[in-house]
């Protein structure tokens, strides 16, 4: 394992990427906490309030992923995945802010967490390329297995330390620490010395999308598995982001006993994996 490990390090950017993931799902464990028990905190705020705001971050991450794939296909990758991480970390400061000074609704949360989305849209399709980018074939099964401890371990450290901040100091604060840890894991990915994409053909954004989903569409079992995904992913989300802060919320301490949940699940599932 430690053999692995140094061989890795030696690849220039493998532990400053390996670093960044850590550090911005610390971010990614904390915001969940956070945003839902400041929508709920809200005067008049419900189960429908937390729903909305949470619907806003999703829907443009789905409804413009492929538009994401087709742009991380045209520019240095690193960039687009550091600088959506820069600016969504403005997007989350706004919304700590908002929290913090008492004058936030539940539109400007659903406002600022669209405009979150429409950054994911690009991050994802983006970050699933740099690591290629930075490892040879024959090392990338090994730098994805770390990549995705330290992606888990941040997650449950963040988790737990969300529930501790929004429970001593309140949502507002502990969002501000999210936006903190996604600007650092953004500059840590902008400055990474990766190779400028070099593209075989000269089509159009939109002749590539029209490809891509002509080849996505030909294949039955990938769209079977894409709906059967999206349908299970609905019913999990729905647990987590809305059910069970609305259940936590009627308790003393709740966030930080909710944040014990999330912890365990990410465990559970770094364990497994």
């Amino acid at each position: 394992m430690r053999r692995e490990l140094r061989e890795l390090h030696s690849h220039p950017g493998f532990t400053a990427l390996a670093t960044a993931r850590f550090i911005s799902n610390v971010g990614n464990g904390i915001s969940p906490v956070a945003l839902a028990f400041g929508v709920l905190a809200l005067p008049g705020a419900t189960g429908k309030d937390l729903s909305i705001v949470m619907a806003a971050r999703m829907f443009p991450m789905v409804a413009l992923m492929l538009f994401g794939g087709v742009i991380g296909d045209r520019f240095k990758r690193n960039r687009i995945v550091g600088g959506a991480d820069i600016l969504g970390s403005g997007f989350a400061a706004l919304s700590a802010i908002s929290l913090i000074i008492n004058n936030s609704s539940v539109f400007f949360l659903a406002l600022m967490g669209a405009l979150f989305g429409i950054l994911n849209a690009l991050w994802w399709p983006a970050m699933s390329g740099v690591l290629p980018e930075i490892l040879p074939k024959e090392k990338l099964q090994h730098g994805n297995a770390v990549i995705a401890m330290t992606t888990n371990i941040g997650y449950v450290f963040g988790a737990l330390l969300g529930g501790t901040l929004v429970t001593l100091f309140g949502s507002g604060w502990a969002l501000l620490v999210d936006a903190i840890s996604f600007f650092i894991a953004g500059v840590l990915v902008w400055n990474l010395d990766l190779p400028k994409i070099i593209r075989e053909n000269k089509n159009s954004m939109f002749h590539d999308l029209k490809a891509g989903w002509r080849e996505f569409s030909s294949r039955s079992w990938v769209v079977t598995i894409v709906i059967s995904f999206a349908l299970i992913n609905l019913a999990f989300e729905s647990m987590l982001q809305i059910l069970g802060p609305l259940k936590y919320s009627e308790i003393a301490n709740g966030p930080r006993f909710w944040s014990f949940n999330l912890a365990a699940l990410t465990l559970g599932m770094l364990m497994g994996s």
